[in-house]
């Protein structure tokens, strides 16, 4: 029986289902404690306890909702002062760098201006441990060079202990 889940969240019958999202949150009790003869795998384990924690699915959706309402003192008012965030594209392996509020609100506008019609949807959201969360989107859009996007992508997201993000980091699929 495979504990990996599908595409789009098919599963053959009888498999593991405990990535479906419950509430509350779930972390790996103790992923050292989990031995071949145990039965139950790390990453099933991940599933089994239940803990409390800063970062929401609901805080992730509302981080992108505020992303198609283009409102960047929204979208800002979830970073912490020293964030970072790392674009799909720039000129290194790691995507252009924009470090500090100021320099993230800053590129976040110039990706508005780029592409004025920017929509992100089809999203789900993921939150993994104390102070990590992962978005997956849809984005579309028209570039102003006329150009139409439409590319799955992630956001990866760290978050201190106020519930601010400290590290955004985002990909985009690549289509040739």
């Amino acid at each position: 029986m495979s504990s990996t889940p599908r595409a789009h969240g098919v599963r053959p019958e009888g498999a593991f289902t405990g990535w479906r999202r419950r509430s509350p949150v779930w972390q790996v009790a103790d992923p050292l404690s989990a031995t071949a003869n145990s039965g139950v795998g790390i990453a099933e384990r991940a599933c089994l306890m239940p803990m409390k924690s800063r970062v929401t699915r609901e805080l992730l959706a509302g981080f992108l909702a505020a992303f198609n309402d283009h409102d960047l003192d929204a979208i800002m008012s979830f970073f912490a002062e020293d964030c970072v965030f790392y674009m799909p594209r720039g000129a290194t392996r790691r995507g252009t760098l924009f470090s500090g509020k100021d320099e993230v609100r800053s590129g976040l506008a110039k990706r508005f201006e780029g592409i004025p019609d920017v929509h992100y949807g089809d999203d789900q959201h993921w939150v993994c441990g104390e102070g990590f969360g992962v978005s997956e989107w849809t984005l579309t859009g028209t570039s102003t060079s006329g150009q139409n996007i439409d590319v799955r992508g992630v956001d990866l997201l760290e978050f201190d202990a106020d519930g601010k993000i400290t590290r955004k980091d985002s990909f985009w699929k690549i289509i040739e």
